[in-house]
């Protein structure tokens, strides 16, 4: 917490994080909780510049979500209406519910979310039962299908089915094109 307000409010100063650094390798501990924040922050920023060094990506431009239902359909439209520069498709196996999705009379009721369907629809909120074509266009893909509660074997009646969640990571392993970054929702 002290690392993320600190950083927050600007880099730390080469001569800060000198004494910050030889405070923690001297054999004193630090006293001042902005030197625990100066360090936090620093080494923050540090692993933070690694990880986007080694990316691959710019910024991501095209999003699959694979599952249209209750989290996966609402999800992408309020992103879609927020992120105008990114392409979002939402798949699904159920052709009835993509063309639910693409109609006047939606298949889930939230307040607002027609709306906001309505004025990214067919602009960068786009309905697809294609799913390997969505796969193999998108630089980041969610993953938001049914994980009902087990009903046989280990765990029934109290732990997750994931036999779904299981069934798309296996299709996006096989059908995505280089870099790709999947978020399981």
């Amino acid at each position: 917490e002290l690392g993320v307000t600190r950083m927050n409010s600007g880099p730390c100063s080469a001569n800060r994080w000198d004494e910050a650094v030889t405070l923690f390798t001297s054999s004193k501990k630090p006293t001042h909780q902005s030197d625990i924040a100066h360090v936090n922050a620093r080494a923050y920023e540090e692993a933070h510049a690694r990880a986007m060094s080694a990316f691959p990506f710019t910024s991501v431009k095209k999003i699959c979500c694979m599952g249209a239902g209750y989290v996966g359909g609402p999800t992408m439209a309020v992103i879609a209406a927020n992120c105008p520069d990114i392409q979002v498709t939402v798949c699904d196996l159920s052709e009835k519910q993509i063309a639910a999705w693409q109609s006047d009379e939606l298949p889930i009721y939230e307040p607002g979310l027609e709306e906001v369907v309505k004025a990214t629809l067919g602009k960068n909120l786009f309905f697809s039962t294609d799913i390997s074509k969505g796969i193999q266009e998108a630089d980041m893909v969610f993953i938001s299908v049914n994980t009902p509660t087990k009903v046989k074997g280990l765990g029934a009646g109290q732990a997750s089915d994931l036999r779904w969640v299981e069934a798309c990571a296996r299709q996006v392993a096989k059908a995505s094109q280089g870099h790709t970054i999947v978020v399981e929702k």
